[in-house]
């Protein structure tokens, strides 16, 4: 028994649908060349400028300094207007009672 007709493998269902898109992908890309070759050449644009102008960016030194207040009635002050500052600042110090009753309206 020999078979007259020669089997061909199938194609499985993703391998097909991978084929059909990249088709359709290419038949887009071919309709409008412009927008195509402006998905390329933009983002390399793009980096180059960056790229550029992260050379020629000049770097400053800072110099060693604090910059953080050395205890929390110091960040409060430069965080809180004046009052509310002072008010925190002994409220964390001394006790919220304490706060309460040394405030004068």
């Amino acid at each position: 028994m020999e078979k007259s007709m020669t089997q061909q493998p199938t194609q499985s269902a993703l391998a097909q649908s991978v084929t059909l898109l990249l088709r359709k992908e290419l038949l887009l890309k071919k309709r409008r060349p412009l927008s195509s070759c402006c998905e390329i050449l933009l983002p390399a644009a793009l980096c180059l400028l960056l790229v550029a102008g992260s050379s020629q960016a000049k770097l400053d030194k800072v110099p060693d300094k604090q910059f953080y207040p050395l205890n929390v009635s110091n960040a409060i002050d430069s965080l809180a207007p004046q009052n509310l500052g002072k008010i925190m600042a002994t409220s964390i110090e001394s006790g919220p009672m304490q706060c309460l009753l040394a405030t004068d309206p």
